[in-house]
């Protein structure tokens, strides 16, 4: 066996050919990255008159981009008014866990009604966990039409 450093920080254990032994890498970092990675309502925004009874739920797909798990997720969803000067409905969420690669939708609502506005911003937000260095993919802002 040698044993050998390959660069940034990592360590190989190399090991014969005929050794039955897997190459161990250790010294890997670790990677947080959660991010919004869609956006809907049901049903679907045309227009805040076009939903029926003027009831609708805000959805998101959270995506763990990371390569730990990542627990106590914590989702919010925000409609202002266009001129962000009110916020017209709101709601919180939570993922008890998502593993690397996995997804989940979280619902927010049913809101039974849209109070009518100029125009809408909808906003999702999903809380960055510890150490997360990258937050440009944590919040999606939509502008909806009236």
């Amino acid at each position: 066996m040698a044993t050998i450093s390959i660069g940034c920080g990592y360590v190989a254990e190399m090991y014969p050919v005929d050794d039955a032994r897997e190459v161990t890498i250790s010294g890997s970092r670790e990677r947080h990255d959660l991010a919004i990675t869609a956006v809907d309502t049901d049903p679907a925004w045309v227009s805040r008159v076009s939903v029926p009874g003027g009831s609708v739920s805000l959805l998101a797909v959270v995506e763990n981009k990371g390569n730990i798990r990542e627990t106590g997720i914590v989702v919010e969803a925000s409609l202002y008014s266009g001129a962000r000067d009110r916020v017209l409905l709101h709601g919180v969420s939570s993922i008890s866990e998502l593993s690397p690669g996995q997804s989940e939708v979280v619902r927010f609502g049913p809101f039974s009604s849209i109070p009518a506005s100029q125009g809408y911003l909808l906003e999702i937000d999903v809380k960055p966990s510890l150490s997360e260095a990258n937050l440009a993919n944590n919040v999606k802002v939509f502008q909806l039409n009236p």
